[in-house]
């Protein structure tokens, strides 16, 4: 269930039982992962990240499985699971040996992290006798990922949301999904004002992070799972060299043809994802005072 809390492990020791005489309690552990982690693997070591608290990462508004891990295949056990939110909010998900959970609550450094506890059982007739306990904290965090690595219905969403942005004025997107709302025309005239230029100089290197931002915290107000994506060019700059119009970034399924011009109206082709949607090319001046859009 959609809910809205630090240092995992044994929290306490149960003696084993003669059937597991070499087995410790303190083995027992809890594994969270997603689609992504279980096609890609983990999203790099907690170590490199300050922000990670030691803990392991869940994504916001992603479906996450826990599951039991290191307790031996033999043993008969029920599990019991508990999640406590940043907010102190407990969440039973009662007996089960894996159970999924859709974190919402981003771990800052005002809030807390996110705690899971696992209770482990053995049953004789209607009596159950705990056997172990175990507990790991969970940091909820967005992940940025490339382009190529989304699957399909992420991809749609991504850009299901864009073409809002380039669809909707500020006042429609604002009466729709709220604030913040930066449309394309408010974006296209923050890029290349003709009162102040973001290129040519060191801002450059802030000011388009800044740009990347507006757009993603106005497609996570759209739909709040989402993160803008990034394209590894390098990849087809290897493959393609000055031939990069070839990327799938330019077909129909991603972004549309790179060498569309005025014989287009300046907007994508029949048959793009983005085939109708208004240009934000500023050919009279209107936005910017620029054309370089």
């Amino acid at each position: 269930g959609a809910a809205d809390g630090g240092g995992g492990g044994a929290l306490a020791v149960a003696a084993a039982t003669d059937a597991f005489a070499a087995w410790t309690s303190e083995e027992m552990t809890i594994v969270a992962d997603n689609h992504y982690t279980r096609k890609y693997g983990a999203v790099r070591s907690k170590s490199e990240y300050p922000s990670m608290k030691g803990a392991d990462l869940v994504e916001p508004y992603v479906n996450t499985t826990l599951t039991v891990a290191g307790v031996p295949s033999n043993q008969d056990w029920e599990y019991q699971w508990q999640i406590v939110s940043p907010a102190g909010v407990t969440f039973d998900l009662g007996y089960t040996d894996a159970c999924d959970f859709m974190f919402t609550t981003v771990t800052t450094d005002e809030t807390d992290s996110w705690k899971v506890y696992l209770y482990a059982y053995a049953r004789t007739g209607a009596d159950l006798k705990m056997q172990a306990q175990t507990s790991k904290t969970l940091v909820c965090k967005y992940v940025r990922r490339e382009l190529r690595t989304l699957f399909e219905e992420d991809r749609k969403e991504v850009l299901s949301a864009l073409k809002q942005i380039h669809s909707l004025s500020s006042e429609a997107g604002y009466d729709k999904y709220g604030t913040p709302f930066y449309n394309y025309v408010t974006l296209t005239a923050m890029h290349n004002s003709n009162t102040y230029c973001y290129h040519d100089g060191l801002q450059f290197l802030t000011s388009h992070p800044m740009f990347s931002l507006m757009v993603e915290k106005t497609m996570q107000n759209i739909n709040p799972k989402l993160t803008l994506p990034y394209w590894d060019f390098l990849v087809e700059g290897k493959e393609y060299g000055a031939d990069f119009y070839k990327s799938f970034v330019y077909g129909n399924d991603y972004f549309g043809s790179v060498d569309n011009g005025a014989a287009d109206s300046y907007t994508m082709r029949s048959g793009s994802y983005f085939t109708g949607i208004p240009h934000a090319w500023d050919a009279d001046g209107d936005i910017s005072g620029t054309n370089h859009n």
